[in-house]
């Protein structure tokens, strides 16, 4: 089963993610950016959901590192500003998702990543 590590700090998101997506992958879940990286290294995730405004190391910064691990990262946030989505394919990032999101289209669009990969 594919594993997927979903990072963000509101416990809300984290579950309807979860919720969204247990059927069919595996999910990992993080709270905060220093986690995040831990529990990569360890899990190797096919792919990382992640939030960009966390405590401790925020998204943007997890984003690079993890780039330079070569791993999929699509960011998943509130901070919906051209800018902002323009930062985050800036710092690497595969994909850029707003919320509030469609819980079924995002789903469709992990199923096609994973039928590609």
């Amino acid at each position: 089963m594919k594993k997927i590590l979903v990072v963000d700090d509101e416990e809300h998101i984290l579950s309807l993610v979860e919720l969204s997506l247990k059927p069919n992958f595996s999910i990992i879940k993080a709270r905060d950016g220093k986690q995040a990286l831990k529990i990569f290294e360890k899990e190797k995730p096919g792919l990382v959901l992640l939030d960009l405004m966390m405590p401790h190391i925020n998204g943007f910064e997890v984003c690079k590192q993890l780039k330079k691990k070569k791993a999929p990262v699509w960011i998943l946030s509130a901070k919906g500003l051209k800018n902002d989505i323009e930062k985050g394919l800036a710092c690497g990032a595969d994909d850029y998702i707003t919320k509030p999101f469609d819980p079924d289209e995002l789903m469709k669009k992990i199923s096609l990543f994973f039928s590609r990969g």
